[in-house]
């Protein structure tokens, strides 16, 4: 009888007691790392959703493993951050309580699923042993100037009361609570992950990713070629005479007037840069628009005569989220800037300039040129505040139409066009000087050297990646590891200009920002101290020692967040008051929290590391392990954890922390699990708890139907009678042991023998290739159809043997149950019984490849092209026997019957086709 849970908890304490699945890091032959996303505990246990994927991740492992790999499979809990907060504030616990209970569950769930993780190597971001090195990460980020901390725009979300990044953003509303998002200015730590903008989206190309995830991030980095081209912004009150003619050939690089130069008592030009990718319709822009927040507003409030009412725009402008703003479907309004013209630096002309809230500040330069003629939005804009539209650009004439001869004769034009008001597409430059007569390519090169030739801009690339905002006003995540000390900002901001590094070398006389090639951890000497690039870009921030890491997370009876945009560490005086490790003096902690993607943007190389206490990462030990081999998981942090770590790989990477720019050779999505046909949620109250399938029916059966329902990467529809189902069918696995004790004999019969040991032969090769594809629900079809075989025929103890190995990356505990019940049968002269050993020290069978070939074939036979009759046929069959009995068919004969036969097409193993007149 199937005793599943004797049989389970045995194998369990087995594998545990022998290291089954703990691999040798250092002295490994072949490394194979097979991971999993790992979990964040956000309630009390894992439901059936988060098994969907893991069981699918671990059986590729155990199919690795049998391969002859060393496979290192880890788990960990991505246990910090708001998900986890918002579950202890909802049930009134406090959530230092929570995380000690739910991690013990949620491994407790984890080993009876069976999986075969290495649990000597787990990681737990909440706990100071990994977050210190978190805070190491941040530092290293800090040190080399890639990050830095800024008043943003930033999104907030009323309901977690924390700030959220761009991607943490979903059609306006927060991805974790669904609540809309509001914009806020706030100060805020950004990592510059724009720096690697170029780098995160070439290398993709080289990456066996899923595709679809490949597309978001491509889209989500927005690579746009064009120019940057500067506006000299005049007083409209203080308009000055131009010259006449080819206004282009007689501007420099500050305009009609002279050198641009901020607004002042007595200036007069402004510089206002945008970026386009059609530079080839500048001749065509009629007017500008800047987003309500861009610095002109600010910067010239005193020259613009309607303030009031464009400050009032504002407003109404912040209110809205960006989703909003950029939704294209939404009219669009904006606000003209009175008192404030532009010059066209094409041909001279005073254009208007209005701010309206469809152009963002975060995008390009948060300006940009309308050019009406040419751009659906544009035009939409110009035509409300009846702006002037100029066509600059002729439609490419039609490839193929039609003229009659009193058309002609008329005088009518050869060539016809399909001309609008508003042409978004190329051609050839109309009404643009210089360019007329050119293709909008060349158009577009000759005008980018024009424009680089008289310092009025130049061609480049932009992208719509912005830098990621990593601070959050929570309690539940890593102190961030700076402190503000207003004594040293003194000191930087007095020697910005005259800094000498720590080697002696003379007085630098450039900014610190232009010789950033000399920082790493190098740093600068200032005075008496030496500042590292984060600190002199960051005057007054000063980073925590790492002797003196982690900074520990204070305990806290009210951890919850008040709104104000402060963390509640804020409220802890004795955490937040301290000496500056620099100088002695006062100083003050950050009180914000890192975001929790900062924890899972590295753990996957801790994994490899945490025997070290001395240092994050071991360069030896990443060499030989990175990059992941198969990485399984949601497709829904295409653009949070997978970019991040991208990123964050790439950086460590640079500095000589690890051995590759990418961290995931392979990386496949997974599908979405739903119940009776609807998404699996607790609004739905449709939850899946598998801890109870598990005691009904065991692990290996909930692990073989969650692999059985469909398409690895399409997920599945979970029904209560499938999981009965499957677990009729596991029984039935291990009633074949019954069949085979105590015989080694195959099933009796030539004929039977034959088909069994063929259709064995087929399985092997079959579920081989469907495991190495992740088409795990075929390959459980085909060990069904093998049973069937088996309990037809009968099967001995050798092909049992075979499928073992072949149901253990599915069913582990019953694969090792089958293989263990040869051991009693088995003699060995040598002492040794292969049998005594776990079945995952074996190797993956090999097939006959004789015997998985057909010996007939159903031979389709067309006239035509058309099928008129199939007809079994010895598989080799050679084409001129296969012409003969295609034309012997009496099906195929009234279809020949008074025609003649051009010719007679074979392709092997497959058709004939027969063609006729």
């Amino acid at each position: 009888m199937y005793n599943h849970k004797e049989i389970e908890t045995r194998w369990r304490e087995r594998w545990e007691k022998d290291k089954t699945y703990q691999p040798d890091l250092d002295k490994a032959k072949k490394p194979f790392y097979n991971l999993m996303m790992f979990p964040y505990p956000s309630a009390e246990g894992l439901h059936v959703g988060n098994m969907y994927a893991f069981v699918h991740s671990d059986a590729y492992g155990r199919f690795m493993r049998l391969k002859g790999y060393d496979v290192f499979e880890p788990i960990g809990l991505d246990g910090f951050g708001i998900h986890s907060e918002n579950y202890a504030i909802k049930i009134g616990e406090h959530i230092k309580d929570v995380s000690a209970r739910t991690e013990k569950h949620f491994y407790e769930q984890l080993h009876m699923i069976g999986n075969a993780y290495d649990w000597s190597r787990t990681v737990e971001t909440y706990k100071p042993d990994y977050y210190g090195w978190t805070q190491w990460l941040f530092l290293r980020m800090f040190e080399r100037g890639l990050a830095y901390r800024k008043a943003a725009s930033v999104n907030w979300c009323p309901s977690c009361k924390t700030v959220l990044s761009d991607e943490q953003v979903i059609s306006s509303h927060c991805e974790r609570c669904d609540t809309v998002v509001e914009k806020r200015q706030m100060e805020q730590w950004f990592w510059r992950i724009t720096d690697y903008a170029g780098k995160l989206l070439d290398n993709l190309e080289k990456l066996d990713w899923s595709e679809e995830v490949k597309t978001i991030q491509k889209n989500w980095i927005g690579r746009s070629e064009g120019a940057r081209v500067k506006f000299s912004v005049i007083a409209s009150e203080a308009k000055q005479s131009r010259a006449k003619g080819d206004y282009f050939e007689n501007m420099s690089a500050g305009g009609a007037t002279g050198s641009p130069r901020p607004f002042g008592a007595r200036d007069d030009n402004y510089v206002l840069e945008v970026f386009t990718t059609r530079p080839d319709t500048l001749f065509g822009c009629t007017y500008m628009v800047v987003s309500p927040e861009h610095r002109l507003i600010s910067d010239c409030r005193l020259r613009i005569a309607n303030y009031e009412e464009v400050n009032k725009y504002i407003e109404a402008a912040r209110k809205k989220t960006e989703i909003e703003r950029a939704d294209e479907t939404r009219e669009k309004t904006g606000v003209k800037l009175e008192g404030l013209m532009a010059i066209n630096p094409v041909n001279g002309a005073e254009i208007p300039i209005f701010a309206a809230d469809y152009v963002l500040a975060g995008y390009g330069t948060g300006a940009i040129m309308g050019v009406p003629a040419h751009d659906a939005r544009d035009y939409e804009f110009a035509k409300k505040y009846k702006l002037p539209v100029i066509k600059v650009v002729l439609p490419p004439a039609l490839d193929h139409f039609a003229r009659n001869a009193e058309d002609i004769a008329a005088g009518a034009k050869m060539e016809l066009r399909v001309e609008a008001e508003c042409y978004t597409g190329e051609g050839v430059n109309i009404n643009s000087g210089f360019l007329d007569g050119l293709k909008t390519n060349e158009a577009k090169r000759k005008m980018n050297e024009r424009l680089e030739e008289k310092g009025l801009g130049e061609g480049t690339v932009n992208f719509k990646l912005r830098d990621w905002c990593v601070s959050r006003q929570r309690y539940w995540g890593p102190p961030i590891p700076v402190v503000y000390c207003e004594n040293c900002k003194k000191i930087i901001e007095k020697s910005k200009n005259a800094a000498e590094s720590p080697r002696g070398d003379s007085a630098v006389t450039k900014k610190i920002s232009d010789f950033a090639c000399l920082a790493g951890r190098q740093g600068f000497r200032i005075s008496d101290h030496i500042f590292s690039l984060g600190e002199i870009l960051n005057p007054g921030w000063i980073s925590v020692p790492e002797k003196d890491l982690p900074v520990l997370l204070p305990e806290m009876d009210d951890f919850l967040p008040d709104g104000t945009g402060k963390g509640p560490l804020n409220k802890i005086k004795d955490f937040v008051n301290v000496k500056c490790p620099k100088c002695g003096g006062k100083a003050k902690r950050e009180t914000d929290v890192s975001d929790p993607f900062v924890d899972s943007s590295w753990y996957f190389t801790r994994y490899l590391c945490t025997d070290f206490d001395d240092r994050a990462l071991d360069k030896v030990r990443l060499s030989k392990w990175m990059p992941v081999d198969m990485y399984i998981g949601g497709k829904e942090h295409s653009v949070l954890h997978l970019l991040y770590s991208r990123f964050v790989t790439m950086v460590m990477h640079d500095h000589g922390l690890a051995p590759e720019e990418e961290p995931y050779k392979r990386f496949r999505a997974h599908g979405l699990l739903i119940r009776d046909g609807a998404k699996i949620s607790k609004s739905k109250g449709n939850i899946v708890n598998p801890d109870e399938y598990i005691e009904r029916y065991g692990a290996d059966a909930v692990r073989m139907y969650l692999m059985f329902l469909g398409d690895m990467r399409q997920g599945g529809d979970w029904r209560d009678t499938g999981m009965a189902g499957m677990y009729r069918f596991v029984k039935r696995i291990y009633n074949l042991m019954d069949q085979t004790r105590g015989t080694a004999e195959s099933p009796s019969g030539d004929s039977a023998g034959t088909r069994t040991n063929k259709l064995l032969h087929k399985t092997i090769k079959g579920v081989g290739e469907d495991l190495e594809n992740l088409k795990y629900n075929t390959a459980i079809a085909k060990l069904m159809t093998l049973v069937n075989g088996f309990e037809k025929a009968g099967c001995g103890r050798a092909e049992l043997e075979i499928f073992s190995r072949l149901l253990a990356p599915f069913a582990p505990f019953l694969a090792e149950e089958l293989w263990s019940s040869s051991a009693e049968a088995t003699e060995d002269k040598s002492g040794k019984n292969k049998f005594l050993t776990s079945i995952f020290r074996q190797k993956w069978p090999e097939y006959d490849p004789a015997l998985v070939k057909d010996e007939t074939i159903n031979l389709v036979v067309q006239v035509n092209g058309k099928l008129r009759d199939t007809i079994e046929a010895p598989a080799d069959i050679a084409e001129n026997e296969a012409e003969e009995i295609a034309l012997a068919s009496e099906k195929i004969k009234k279809w020949l019957a008074g025609k003649e036969i051009v010719k007679v097409i074979f392709i092997k193993g497959k058709l004939v086709n027969i063609v006729i007149k």
